[in-house]
């Protein structure tokens, strides 16, 4: 694509380069005009009535005579599309269908101009865009293929001034995440070999080694799973591993003192207290990641839900592995607890903990975008909690962990706690989206 620069002081000074829709943006801004100097990259300088204006749409393309409103043409990537009206724009804006820097033009107009200059951003809205050109095939591709182990490597090098990668190489594409899958298959190979060790041998030392292997290893592996996500690669695995350990620590202190306090006698109350102590947790503990961009609250969401979830499940291995021994029971309900919880695990507090993060980070974002939050503030906001936008998104991974305990279906509870995993990443990956879409109108506003 073409490059301009402009001068307004008969060639002393030279602003650019720009593409030759943002010069007609400018013109009908009012900022150059016919008298302006322009020039292209490596070409003498020529007078703006010289440049070709942004590409205007065949005659009757798209247009009806006579039309009933006012119809917008919209330009996506070289594609003219429309008219539209801005109810329908404003439609696709908020379902995410359209980001914002989109070029809209109408009959009358002197120019192109941005969709979000026609339709700025509506500070009352954070809705969850929808999962476009998303597909299960395209994200797993990358499980399959071969990697090296300096590629593995380079996964974990992030959040250092050699590790991330600056705002214009960050691909908003879909990521297609592998390395947690690695990790999944050594920690299945490797709770395997303890299990096997045990039974053959029958020495006690490795009974606590198969117990932590099998409750942390899977956990550990979806945190791995967010922290590919993060496309951004801005946060160090260190801060993630000390937000997985400290937040399973505080979130249980914080969630047996809720307990304490209200006392719930039955476990279909657990949701509506875990979820919001593993949130306070997350939220206390991400310091100057509190900077309202979505993927990094997705991360350190599912780093302490994953470390909730691991210990959680060490609590019940432990307990079960109790009972074995006062009711001199067998090994096998010990490994059946570990096992079924291991299972369950990536549809359970790492996603339910990355949703309401997720969503806490979203409303940030939104007051920074509407001037209501400054983008180097990384105070606590309490206002967010209380906030309608929030908590219509936060009241999901409860309302899930609620249905998870209750006792309805329990003939089907492994299929009913899957299908309700499957909802609570339908969630997650559409706030993935939301991320990528802030990267992309960061990228957009950067220009």
């Amino acid at each position: 694509m073409k490059k301009y620069y402009y001068s307004i002081d008969g060639g002393a000074t030279w602003e650019g380069p720009f593409s030759s829709d943002e010069l007609d943006n400018f013109r009908g801004l009012g900022m150059i005009d016919e008298h302006t100097m322009l020039k292209e990259e490596g070409a003498a300088p020529a007078p703006a009535a010289a440049m070709p204006p942004f590409p205007q749409p065949a005659a009757g393309v798209g247009q009806t005579s006579p039309r009933p409103e006012p119809g917008y043409l919209l330009t996506v990537n070289g594609n003219t599309s429309g008219p539209f009206s801005l109810v329908t724009l404003r439609t696709r804006l908020d379902n995410g269908e359209l980001q914002g820097h989109e070029m809209v033009w109408m009959e009358g107009m002197p120019a192109w101009v941005r969709l979000d200059s026609l339709l700025p951003p509506d500070a009352t809205q954070v809705k969850l865009p929808k999962l476009k050109n998303f597909s299960m095939g395209s994200f797993f591709s990358a499980v399959f293929r071969h990697h090296t182990e300096d590629e593995m490597m380079e996964c974990f090098i992030a959040g250092t001034s050699k590790g991330t990668p600056p705002l214009s190489e960050v691909s908003t594409r879909f990521p297609t995440p592998w390395v947690f899958a690695r990790m999944i298959l050594f920690c299945v190979i490797l709770y395997i070999g303890f299990s096997y060790a045990f039974t053959r041998l029958g020495h006690p030392c490795l009974l606590p080694a198969m117990m932590v292997v099998g409750n942390f290893g899977i956990p550990f592996s979806i945190f791995v799973l967010f922290y590919e996500l993060n496309v951004r690669r801005d946060v160090t695995f260190y801060a993630g591993i000390k937000a997985l350990l400290c937040g399973a620590f505080a979130s249980m202190i914080v969630t047996l003192l809720l307990n304490l306090s209200f006392n719930p006698e039955d476990a279909f109350w657990a949701g509506a207290i875990e979820e919001p102590a593993k949130l306070l947790t997350a939220v206390f503990l991400a310091g100057k990641l509190r900077n309202g961009r979505i993927l990094n609250g997705l991360l350190i969401g599912a780093a302490v839900g994953a470390g909730f979830s691991a210990f959680e499940s060490l609590h019940y291995a432990f307990r079960a592995f109790g009972m074995c021994f006062a009711n001199n029971a067998t090994v096998g309900d010990l490994n059946n607890i570990t096992e079924m919880r291991a299972l369950l695990s990536p549809f359970g507090h790492v996603v339910w903990t990355a949703i309401t993060a997720g969503a806490y980070w979203m409303v940030m974002d939104n007051k920074i975008t509407n001037h209501l939050r400054e983008k180097t503030d990384t105070s606590l906001d309490f206002s967010i909690l209380i906030d309608r936008r929030f908590l219509m998104i936060a009241a999901i991974p409860i309302a899930l962990h609620m249905c998870w305990n209750y006792p309805i279906f329990n003939d089907f509870a492994f299929l009913k706690c899957i299908a309700l995993g499957v909802a609570a990443w339908i969630v997650a990956l559409r706030l993935v989206v939301a991320g990528l879409n802030q990267i992309e109108r960061e990228k957009q506003e950067n220009k």
